[in-house]
């Protein structure tokens, strides 16, 4: 589980505030997952609340760079980069930007750390994190609750410092299930996507970010990004959405969309944040592409690429 490593991707780019540039060295998350449910809309799988963390001695390498080629109103194109090295790099490090050779770093043990604001099965509103292998997670007996709190109580975790690690607090809040409105959604082209959600009771509590992947089983080739305003609706422009598809499609394109509030604090070796988020991921229709995993779902006359494409 590459915790910092998949936020400092999400993250990068997205401030320019000194605070933000910072690297990330530690993420904890309190991601609320929605329930799952069968054709007659029973409940199959029930809600549930995850919570997790790590802090590390320094950043994990990324192998890969995003270049933004375009931008309208909320949303970003990017596309991937590798980084050259003019020597290899040995010893398990990896090459990333600026030409250098980096390895993954160590993880750090923070001391006692506690989350509150979280309710959890047996009734109570908060819990210590115990430090299993290089994570910290909830220990026996303190199942987070789904929902885990009301939209804006605050939440907050509380790290007492080990060593030469100094002790910190990370302040986020309570937000209300992401439900995702609407019917099917279709990239046509010349026309833009547009997703709508049920709003929340205060726009300003958190941010709602989405990015899209058309091309992930083909070898990814771009992302679109967006981080919005959580009014309840946004309109992915065509342009975007267009250059995106030129860029090369694959099997089971889909579009990530989360709400999420993030507590940031900065200790001497970088920024240590704290997510908030409920997600979920849709199905997004391309025509022409018809996804498969065998040959059987495919058309007549057609059988399943190594893309997951039908051809």
């Amino acid at each position: 589980m590459d915790l910092a490593g998949d936020l400092e991707a999400a993250a990068a780019g997205d401030s320019e505030s000194g605070r933000d540039r910072a690297p990330l060295i530690g993420a904890f998350r309190v991601q609320l997952f929605e329930p799952v449910l069968d054709a007659g809309g029973r409940e199959r799988i029930p809600g549930q609340t995850w919570v997790v963390g790590k802090v590390s001695d320094g950043p994990t390498p990324q192998p890969v760079i995003w270049d933004e080629v375009g931008r309208e109103g909320a949303c970003r194109l990017l596309v991937p980069r590798a980084p050259f090295c003019r020597e290899p790099c040995m010893g398990g490090t990896l090459c990333v930007e600026e030409g250098t050779c980096q390895g993954d770093p160590g993880w750090v043990d923070v001391g006692p750390v506690h989350l509150s604001g979280v309710a959890t099965t047996a009734g109570g509103t908060g819990f210590p994190l115990s430090l299993v292998g290089a994570f910290y997670q909830p220990g026996d007996g303190n199942t987070p609750a789904y929902p885990p709190f009301a939209e804006g109580d605050p939440v907050v975790l509380t790290a007492d410092g080990r060593g030469d690690v100094p002790g910190f607090t990370l302040a986020a809040a309570g937000i209300a299930q992401l439900v995702v409105l609407g019917g099917d959604l279709v990239l046509k082209p010349g026309k833009g996507l547009r997703l709508k959600w049920v709003p929340p009771e205060d726009p300003e509590l958190a941010r709602v970010r989405m990015e899209i992947d058309i091309s992930h089983h083909g070898g990814l080739r771009g992302l679109v990004t967006c981080d919005a305003a959580d009014v309840g609706e946004l309109e992915i422009p065509a342009t975007l959405t267009d250059a995106l598809v030129d860029l090369g499609t694959s099997g089971f394109p889909v579009v990530a969309i989360r709400r999420e509030v993030v507590g940031v604090a900065l200790i001497p070796a970088g920024r240590v944040e704290l997510s908030v988020s409920s997600g979920v991921e849709r199905a997004v229709e391309i025509p022409g592409l018809v996804s498969c995993l065998r040959d059987d779902d495919c058309p007549e006359g057609q059988i399943c690429v190594a893309d997951k494409t039908c051809w």
